[in-house]
This record gives C-alpha cells, structure tokens and sequence, in this order.
C-alpha cells in the first residue's frame, strides 16, 4: 500500500514537472468524463465575470455530442448560414460540395453560475449540412446548414461571430473561449495572451476551464470577433487562475481557402453582428434622415413577439464605446408591419453611427447592424438613403441643394442599364423629397437596383455627382 501511494505522489510530481504549471484553486485536479460534478468551481458561461462575452454565448453549439462548433457571418454571396468546427470532428467520408444530416445543439449553458449536475437540453436542430471547405492544415471545416423544410426553431436567438485576422494582439490581453463541451455542462474561460504571431496565439488560462485535445473552441475578443480557434491545450483544470496553457491557430491562419466564402468582395473587413435564424423581432430595414440639423431614424419590423422595445445607442467618430441616447417601445406581439422613428435634435457636424437594441419582454436582447450617418453642412450637396430598404411596393428618396441646381436623379440597374428617371429638372435650394413606386420599375425583376443623382450649382460651378443602393422585394 505504501509503494502505491509512493507512486501516486510520484507520477503528480512528474506532471507537475512535465508542463511547469501549478492549479491555484480549492479541488482536486482531475479529468472530467462527465457533468459538472468533476469540477469543484463555477465555470458556466453565463457567470457574471463572463459579462463582456456573453453575447457570443449562443453563438456556440456542439455537433456529434461532444465536438465545438461556432456560426460565423453571412457574407457569401448567397446568403448562406455558415459555421466552422474542426475537421477531426466533422463526420468523415464528406468531400466538398457533398451533404450529410448533422445534429447540433444550441443554449446547453446554464443561465447563472452554478455548477450543474445535469446539463441542459438545449435547443436541437438536425438538418442537412454542406460541407464546403475541409482544411487539414488549419484542421477547420465551413459548413453551411441547410434551412430545414419546417424552418429554423423560433427560440434560436443569437448573433454570429465576426473575425479579425490581424495579428495585432498585445501581451497580457485577455479573450474568451468555451471549455470543451464534451457532454460536460458548456464552460467558459479567460484566456491571457503570452505571445501571438501569424499561425499561432498562446496564452495562460487564468478563470476557467481547459482539457488536452482540440475541439474547435473559438477564442473570442469583446467585439465578438474570433481571433483563433483551439488547437491544443495542456491540462484539465478550473477556477481562479489555475495557469493551464493553450495554444490556438489564428483566424488567419490558410485563410485562402475559407475567403471565398468568408470575404468574397475580398475588403478585409471585421465583421460581427449579422442576425441569423428566426427572431423574436424581424427587422426589416433601418435607415435615416437630415432635417434641419436634426437626424431622424427611421425602421420597421414585419414580426414581433414580446417586442419590450429599443434602446437607442450612439457611437462618434473616435469614440469606442456606445453610449445611450434614447428608448422606443415596441408593440409587443405583432404580425403586421410596424413603423418606428427616432429623432436626435441639433446634432453635431460630424460622422457618428447608430445601432438599435431590441429588448425582449423576457430580458434578452440582440443588435442592429450599426448605421453610419454623416451629418453634412446645410451648405452641401447631400443624397440620403432611401426608406424603407429593402422596400414593396414603395420608397422614398430625400435630397438636399445648397444652391439653385440642374438636377438629375436616374435609376439603374445592378448590371449599370437605365431603368428610369426620377428627377431632370432645375431646382433651388433646398430639401426635397420624392417616392419611387412599383411602377418605376417597369416591370423589372425584384434584386438591387442603383439610384445616381447628378447636380449642377447654377453659380460658382458647385458640382455633385452619389449614387446609392437600393433593393426592391416583390
């Protein structure tokens, strides 16, 4: 008996040894096979310290029981609900282009801290998915899921991740990732970065939980962007700094296979809060408008169910934190379109952006696209946004002349074929608005549709030439 407790105590100091860590928290260290009752610690995702990421929350659900997968934005050109995991854990046998059925599970986390012995049912979807990249060097898969002919359940409510592929992360910089699912309640952790280059990012795990493997946990910043997605970590170990390390690649890392699909318009950009799946609150357009200095925001809805209402926030140029500037309520449950404005007086000259926050009458909350809004001189040319977009059968353009002008407003089609005229007159200064009809379209097909405006200052050559989108929905 002494001889095994020697060799127990033995094989701990070798461990120890091995990876150089130490686990600073109340338990036993262990191995989990199970549910929460491996782990000594409050871990679950939604835990109050976890209050920076938790919009990303449900933007992660597991596939095949136990493996880590997480929806990215919709930018392909067909709208397509992407999602990435890791090609280990993808079923086997699928070539690109080919489908197969996958079950995943969405909202497994607990809604507070403890530490559960039963996890979650969840919300399951099984559907046809399409596998549309296998990347053994990066280990990641794109999939598509395939609408289910009884659509989406109507509870998924969440928003997908964006990403950001620069390697621009500091030293001590903290970011978020999931624990691995492996039918153990989901678990959160804060991950420190030690060090980050073009393939990989390293870091300590200092609040939460980590196991040897890789399962695809996305690392996360507060933005919503993924940075990395888990390559390997060393240990199993949870609570308070418990200084377990982990290794993820980078989002970047062979992005030239995923940017087809990812960034096809190849801007580089770092994309985040595109809703997907059904929502309580259907938003359908969002757009605004000057009047005398004041801007006015205007949006509707097609669906609403338990719509508390909006709150309004505002981002300037330079600024990185939104702040409050105003609450709409909504009406409740409805099936019908619904109008909704907003108007901030006397605002600054300046760029500025603005988001809706749609608060649900059960607490939850998801939001808007931003709206960029540059607020121009009464002394300048300005062609504003058509509202509503996408429309049917009717829109409305406003514009606005400094000086008397010959104006000219035409419409476009996506492939630059006139389809209509809208203005070809001499004006003067002022505001004007004017609406676009179903009858302008002359029987054109529903898609994007280009409206330019071309003017003239009758005095001292004062030239303007904006052309904007616009989409029509039959």
């Amino acid at each position: 008996m002494l001889r095994l407790v020697f060799f127990f105590f033995f094989c701990l100091f070798l461990l120890g040894s091995s990876f150089g860590q130490k686990f600073n928290y109340s338990g036993n260290i262990q191995s989990t096979s199970g549910f929460g009752a491996s782990l000594p610690c409050e871990l679950n995702a939604n835990c109050n310290v976890y209050a920076p990421f938790r919009t990303t929350n449900s933007a992660i659900f597991k596939i095949s029981g136990w493996a880590t997968a997480y929806l990215i934005n919709i930018l392909s050109t067909d709208n397509s609900h992407l999602a990435i995991t890791k090609n280990h854990a993808f079923p086997s046998g699928i070539t690109v282009g080919d489908s197969t059925i996958l079950t995943m599970v969405f909202n497994y986390q607990f809604p507070d801290s403890a530490n559960q012995q039963q996890e979650p049912a969840g919300i399951t979807l099984t559907t046809q998915v399409k596998l549309l990249v296998r990347d053994a060097l990066s280990d990641r898969v794109l999939f598509q899921i395939l609408e289910p002919a009884q659509g989406f359940p109507s509870k998924l409510l969440f928003q997908p991740l964006g990403w950001d592929l620069s390697n621009n992360l500091k030293i001590n910089d903290t970011l978020f990732t999931f624990g691995h699912p492996m039918e153990d309640v989901k678990k959160g952790s804060i991950v420190r970065i030690t060090s980050a280059g073009s393939q990989n990012i390293s870091g300590d795990v200092i609040l939460g939980a980590i196991e040897i493997g890789n399962s695809g946990n996305p690392l996360i910043d507060n933005a919503g962007r993924v940075r990395g997605d888990l390559r390997s970590g060393t240990l199993y170990g949870c609570g308070s700094n418990p200084e377990a390390q982990i290794t993820f690649n980078t989002f970047s890392y062979n992005w030239t296979n995923f940017k087809t699909y990812l960034d096809p318009d190849s801007t580089g950009a770092t994309k985040c809060n595109t809703p997907l799946f059904a929502l309580p609150v259907e938003l359908t357009s969002f757009a605004y408008r000057i009047i005398k200095g004041d801007v006015e925001l205007l949006w509707e809805t097609a669906t609403e169910l338990k719509n508390y209402g909006f709150d309004i926030e505002k981002k300037n140029a330079g600024e990185k934190e939104w702040s409050n500037t105003g609450f709409v309520p909504g009406h409740g449950s409805s099936s019908t379109v619904q109008h909704y404005s907003f108007k901030e007086p006397s605002v600054a000259l300046t760029k500025c952006w603005y988001r809706l926050k749609q608060i649900d009458q059960d607490g939850l909350s998801i939001y808007s696209n931003p709206l960029e809004v540059t607020i121009e001189s009464p002394g300048t040319f300005m062609l504003t946004q058509n509202y509503p977009n996408p429309f049917n059968p009717s829109t409305k353009i406003d514009y606005q002349l400094p000086v008397d002008a010959r104006v000219k407003i035409e419409l476009y089609s996506i492939t630059g074929q006139r389809v209509s005229e809208l203005v070809n007159a001499d004006q003067s200064a002022g505001t004007y608005t004017i609406a676009v009809g179903p009858n302008t379209f002359k029987g054109n097909a529903s898609g994007v549709y280009i409206y330019k405006m071309t003017a003239a200052g009758k005095e001292n050559g004062n030239n303007f030439v904006c052309s904007k989108k616009l989409m029509l929905m039959k």
